[in-house]
């Protein structure tokens, strides 16, 4: 009999872990600070994070696709565990083509709550094993949203303490001209 304080799983094989992959979807019309904060905060949660640039049927984009994915990578390029992609398509259907089952998404005020529990119910329809993790914004960033931003843009205001540095100047120079 032990009378030490090991391991009770001692010479126990650890079953192998499965990557926690949890992805985050939007238009990025433009990428930020507050999206940054969410991404940043959601990698706690998981071992890699999946950041989707869709286009939103229901939004009037600005920008092309691919130009707001470049934006998005060079917003994260400092985080190892965060992965890119666009996506043309359902949400739910990109998380049951990668075998998502987790995704998260931002909420700035109790306005957003019904939109984004509806939402959050559709995409489970859709998939049934998909789950949504809500988190809240941070207080600094819960005024900031991609249309406000354009609109201080296209107003010649100067987006330093609205979108992240590294894009700063591009996002200035593209929303002034819509």
């Amino acid at each position: 009999m032990k009378t030490t304080n090991d391991s009770l799983i001692e010479g126990v094989v650890e079953p192998k872990q499965e990557l926690r992959r949890i992805a985050y979807a939007g238009t990025f019309d433009p990428m930020t600070k507050g999206h940054l904060d969410l991404i940043e905060r959601g990698l706690s949660l998981c071992d890699e994070l999946i950041v989707v640039v869709i286009n939103n049927l229901a939004k009037n984009v600005r920008v092309p696709q691919a130009d707001r994915k470049r934006m998005v990578e060079q917003s994260v390029q400092h985080l190892s565990r965060v992965k890119v992609t666009s996506w043309q398509g359902l949400f739910a259907e990109f998380c049951h083509k990668e075998n998502i089952s987790v995704c998260l998404r931002g909420l700035r005020s109790a306005n957003e709550l019904e939109s984004e529990k509806q939402m959050a119910r559709l995409n489970r329809e859709l998939k049934s094993d998909l789950e949504t993790v809500f988190l809240t914004t941070s207080p600094i960033y819960d005024s900031i949203s991609s249309s406000a931003v354009r609109e201080l843009a296209a107003y010649g205001v100067k987006l330093d303490p609205y979108v992240p540095a590294v894009i700063c100047r591009e996002v200035e120079r593209r929303y002034s001209k819509i």
